[in-house]
């Protein structure tokens, strides 16, 4: 039986953004300095920041005071002396990017969903999907385990519908079929024993389904433990979450809980209100919530971290008096050396601690590198302990998006990317500052950049941030991270392509103007406006080799793309492709791979115009089709190959909205005369 909940989807809540660890497997660069003594330090600086407690307890009834909380957490798994796994709040919340059960470790990288043995690291292998498959998982939290099954969210490439597939513990994916369509924003979760699948119609009502599983991991009768509750959201409120699309409304949570905690969004301030799973028809209120994002949401505390031009701090609501007490006060940040971080996240947490991870930039302006220090930090009293350091050393690639972390029965364990491999890693409980490597071999995760090796194409890797200080504000004005392709110095035209990408790329004229244009705005600023222009910044550059679109025994295609933001809604992007011919040594344009001319090629693009959703672009295919013949008959296509045929690419904006990204258009090989022999 279905259950509808009335729910509207807001995303106005800024987000706290997955962020990265990086680190050389095989020989750490750790801060040379006591980890001991850095201990001490921490937690001498916490102490400095006085605890403020602000009364918003008015009004409270008995039903949120006995709302708190009650199971009892798996002990058993608290005795590492570091984080207890077994925390109720903290499993049921979506928490950890790297699950695990008994026997294996379970995470996703590139889309795809992977399992490593305990027992035997080198047992790493794609559960799904395999081999060429039409689904890919966009989501890198949402899947579930029970009883050596795995339940996965994917979404079709054809129909980019979402679907839930159950991957029994031989590796055989099945998909499940539901009563109601699975939508972009479904989550799943397993609660005493059931299956639930939770979404959302298009009147933005969620959809709850329920059904037992059997002992092999099977679907069996429908099954609803929530079926009489009617949680019912008013414009603007939405339930607690932590991390964009993950809504603590699951039945875990409720079950939990005792109802859903939620807050609405009206501007920079809100209201923190239960929902009782007793009486549904009201709102308790428990706080007034004026800065800050949700990061923790523990059984009896709400974790609160501001990190913009007001400052770094971290405070807590108590979920059943509302008071507001420091954790980290902005005096401790700056005490503790972390003024100039621009991310602090909260990787991980149970009930007593939360576990920080911040970017430490060393002591130059600009910042040659990176540190990222992983911080103990007591929801008691603020007292902190620096568990460890990890720094992408000297010229290291980076893959910011596949770089995920938490921990586990091991210690705190991570996905991290050195020298074009993954590798799967551990810091183990009481000996952080040493690193073990569980998968040893790269077991081809699906990045491509093993084939640039091949080519000889190595990746060099940039970091700096600029700073603006003065009596009132010390912020970080420009952060870029740039990762850079060289070709092989095979050819003249080769080596002119390296020296011009890395002086275009050079970004000191730019971070200079963005540290003018802070101290603009600092001396322009008001105290009594709610906004400021500051808190816009750092204003962010970044530059990624993205990937190959197409390679054979001659010719490469690879791609990159770059980021700005400027302030605003969000930033732009683009994305750049050079075809190569690597035994001439040459940077191909399109009249070197095709025989026909500008004008004939744009009529064949022209043509593919319908393979594109109409309803997704700006205007009808035909006035589309005369929109590109006007831009390119006479300019060159941001055009790449693929294995298919030869694609181009459109910017944002310019036939479709920003949200449809970069609208591409494939013609394929059999309707062009190729001039160059690619192996498809």
């Amino acid at each position: 039986m279905t259950k509808q909940l009335k729910f509207a989807r807001s995303c106005s809540v800024a987000l706290i953004a997955s962020s990265l660890i990086l680190s050389s497997c095989s020989s750490p660069d750790l801060k040379n300095k006591s980890q001991d003594d850095e201990s001490q330090n921490l937690a001498s600086a916490a102490a400095e920041g006085e605890s403020a407690e602000v009364d918003n307890s008015a009004s409270l009834s008995s039903t949120t005071e006995d709302a708190t909380a009650s199971d009892e957490d798996d002990n058993s798994l608290n005795s590492n002396g570091c984080i207890n796994l077994g925390s109720k709040s903290r499993n049921i919340l979506d928490n950890t990017l790297i699950k695990e059960d008994d026997n294996y470790f379970y995470y996703v990288i590139y889309s795809k969903l992977w399992r490593t043995s305990k027992d035997n690291p080198d047992d790493t292998v794609c559960l799904f999907p395999q081999d060429d498959s039409k689904y890919t998982i966009n989501y890198n939290y949402k899947f579930a385990l029970y009883n050596g099954n795995v339940y996965v969210l994917a979404q079709s490439t054809e129909d980019y519908n979402e679907y839930v597939f159950r991957i029994d513990s031989g590796g055989n994916a099945s998909m499940l079929s539901f009563e109601n369509e699975v939508k972009y924003s479904a989550d799943i979760d397993i609660y005493n024993d059931t299956f639930y699948l939770y979404s959302f119609d298009s009147d933005n009502d969620m959809i709850l389904e329920g059904y037992k599983l059997g002992d092999d991991g099977s679907l069996g009768e429908a099954y609803n433990e929530f079926e009489n509750l009617d949680f019912e959201f008013e414009d603007g409120w939405v339930p607690v979450y932590t991390r964009f699309g993950s809504y603590k409304c699951s039945p875990s949570s409720i079950g939990f809980y005792g109802g859903i905690y939620c807050m609405d969004n009206a501007g920079n301030k809100s209201k923190l209100c239960f929902i009782s799973a007793d009486d549904t028809s009201s709102k308790t209120e428990i706080a007034e919530i004026d800065d800050g994002n949700v990061v923790a949401l523990t059984k009896d505390k709400l974790v609160m971290l501001n990190n913009d031009y007001l400052g770094k701090y971290i405070y807590s609501i108590d979920l059943k008096t509302g008071e507001r007490t420091d954790i980290l006060t902005k005096e401790s940040f700056v005490s503790l050396g972390y003024a100039h971080s621009t991310d602090v996240e909260v990787i991980d947490y149970d009930d007593e601690n939360i576990f920080l991870k911040i970017d430490q930039p060393l002591a130059e302006d600009p910042v040659p590198d990176l540190v990222y220090d992983f911080v103990k930090v007591s929801l008691t009293d603020g007292q902190s302990e620096l568990l460890c350091s990890i720094t992408p050393g000297d010229d290291s690639p980076i893959d910011n998006a596949n770089l995920i972390y938490n921990f586990t029965s091991k210690g705190l364990t991570y996905i991290t990317f050195v020298y074009s491999n993954y590798y799967l890693c551990y810091r183990p409980y009481g000996e952080m500052n040493i690193e073990n490597v569980l998968v040893a071999q790269d077991p081809d995760y699906g990045s491509d950049l093993i084939e640039l090796e091949e080519y000889d194409i190595t990746l060099s890797t940039s970091h700096s941030a600029y700073f603006y200080t003065d009596d009132n504000f010390d912020i970080m004005a420009f952060r870029s991270d740039l990762v850079i392709p060289q070709l092989p110095a095979t050819s003249d035209e080769f080596i002119e392509f390296n020296d011009n990408i890395m002086e275009n790329l050079d970004v000191a004229d730019m971070a200079q103007s963005s540290v003018e244009d802070a101290k603009m705005n600092a001396e322009a600023y008001d105290s009594s406006s709610e906004y400021s222009p500051m808190d816009l910044y750092p204003y962010y550059y970044t530059y990624n080799y993205t990937g190959l679109e197409y390679h054979d025994s001659r010719y490469v295609c690879l791609s990159t793309s770059d980021y700005e933001y400027w302030g605003g809604a969000h930033g732009m992007g683009w994305e750049y492709s050079y075809t190569l011919d690597m035994q001439e040594g040459k940077i191909l344009k399109l009249s070197d791979v095709i025989s026909q001319s500008q004008a004939e090629f744009v009529e064949l693009v022209c043509n593919h115009v319908t393979d594109l959703n109409e309803g997704s672009l700006f205007l009808t295919y035909e006035e589309t089709a005369d929109q590109i013949r006007s831009s390119y008959t006479d300019n060159d296509f941001n055009w790449f190959l693929t294995p298919d045929g030869i694609a181009v690419r459109f910017s944002s904006y310019e036939i479709a909205p920003y949200s449809e990204g970069y609208p591409v258009i494939t013609v394929p090989y059999s309707e062009v005369s190729l001039l160059i022999g690619l192996e498809v």
